[in-house]
């Protein structure tokens, strides 16, 4: 996807349709999206934005989502949509919060590439170079250590339901 960023009145207007595709990512496709690099201010990025979220929540099924555009610091536009509670009808909100999920992996994720950039770890050597604390037994004979990469990539062979029964609507 192609971003376009332009100077306005209001501050920079910038990529604000890659924050959309982020958070919606694999669930929609955009078959109409404005020009933005020609907007002068952030009111056809929030009407777009609007409707464009309202939509795609419908078609996929998503009950909640907050979104916010920030322009430097400034927070310029945020929103909730959908249900914080369906059950309750309670709707959702800028300042509504949800349970962090899989995003903190792109956290970790970032942090070890920064490191492995300043020469501080490789990921292509051994996990347990690292955290000696770590073993765990292959069912493969053969097979090679498990290293930083693979466990980022999903290519680790760690079992993926060891927290089956953990998460629950009402811990």
């Amino acid at each position: 996807m192609q971003v376009h960023a332009r100077k306005s009145g209001d501050g920079l207007v910038a990529g604000v349709i890659i924050v959309l595709a982020l958070v919606l990512q694999g669930c929609a496709t955009i078959s109409h999206r404005p020009d933005f690099t020609q907007v002068q201010g952030y009111g056809d990025v929030i009407q777009f934005l609007d409707g464009h979220i309202k939509k795609t929540m419908t078609r996929n099924g998503i009950i909640a989502l907050s979104i916010a555009l920030v322009d430097g610091r400034e927070i310029v536009w945020a929103r909730g949509f959908g249900y914080a509670d369906l059950e309750n009808r309670i709707p959702a909100t800028k300042n509504t919060i949800y349970r962090i999920g899989s995003i903190s992996k792109l956290f970790t994720a970032t942090a070890v590439m920064q490191l492995a950039q300043a020469e501080v770890i490789d990921i292509d050597v051994p996990f347990d170079t690292y955290v000696p604390e770590f073993s765990i037994r292959s069912r493969f004979e053969n097979s090679s250590a498990i290293t930083p990469r693979n466990i980022m990539t999903h290519h680790s062979g760690l079992p993926s339901d060891c927290i089956s029964g953990m998460l629950r609507r009402n811990p």
